[in-house]
């Protein structure tokens, strides 16, 4: 390889991802499974699946080709170094499932690639201008993060559309009556059901109900809790999932 920047591990498949930095003109993206070693990634004989410097190379046939490359030039905005980051396995947002999310330094848009019918497809958003996009994170639920070393900023992917039709709420505990109190700010009529764990991931309790017109659930905490940290999650209809913690002493 080239400039790996970065990798990153799938976690459903155990597969790693690697953008490569190009010299000239194309950036690259593999795939090496994790079982997997000695790979030769073909540089500096080829800068993607373009011909570099064939001087003293290996056959073509013992090389592995990315499964996605872009242009410096040729794909819409300038761009000029990629910024690898993660496939998607939160639970927040189904439609981003399997997806590659990566980004590129100087055109400042996020790349996305889509596997359809066996093949790779390469999408880039609009440009976010003024972040050069420099490193992407991972939270513990899957969801993922970029940062952008000119603002110092990070930022959350998220689908728009499934942002906007997410049930925005409160967790607090009310210590005088004993009780779990969720608040909701917006599109309670969304909400399909809560739950409550322990950090052991033990089922406490499990609301069903009509949150149409409700701007709060109460739950009582007298009898099934002990001091210690829960996760509230409430679930959509459409099978989103939102969790918070909340801390009973």
């Amino acid at each position: 390889m080239r400039n790996p920047w970065k990798f990153s591990f799938d976690k459903e498949t155990g597969e790693i991802w690697i953008a490569d930095v190009g010299q000239n003109l194309y950036e690259e993206i593999n795939v090496a499974l994790g079982i997997t070693g000695g790979i030769n990634y073909g540089w500096r004989c080829y800068e993607g699946n373009h011909q570099y410097n064939l001087d003293d190379c290996p056959e073509k046939r013992t090389l592995t080709f990315p499964i996605a490359e872009y242009s410096h030039s040729n794909n819409g905005n300038f761009k000029c170094s990629v910024t690898g980051g993660y496939r998607y396995r939160g639970t927040k947002y189904p439609k981003f499932k399997g997806v590659y999310f990566f980004a590129d330094y100087c055109s400042d848009e996020i790349g996305y690639l889509e596997e359809k019918n066996g093949k790779w497809e390469m999408n880039f958003t609009q440009p976010f201008k003024g972040n050069n996009w420099s490193t992407f994170g991972e939270g513990y639920r899957g969801e993922l993060y970029l940062a952008g070393i000119a603002t110092g900023k990070v930022f959350k992917i998220v689908d728009k559309e499934a942002f906007n039709n997410q049930v925005e709420f409160n967790v607090f505990y009310m210590k005088d009556k004993e009780l779990i109190q969720v608040e909701f700010l917006k599109n309670q009529n969304l909400l399909k059901e809560v739950k409550v764990f322990s950090v052991t991931g033990k089922l406490i309790d499990h609301i069903k109900q009509a949150f149409s017109s409700a701007s709060a659930l109460s739950i009582e905490t007298s009898n099934n809790y002990k001091k210690g940290v829960y996760i509230v999650q409430i679930i959509l209809k459409n099978g989103q999932k939102e969790s918070k913690r909340v801390v009973i002493d």
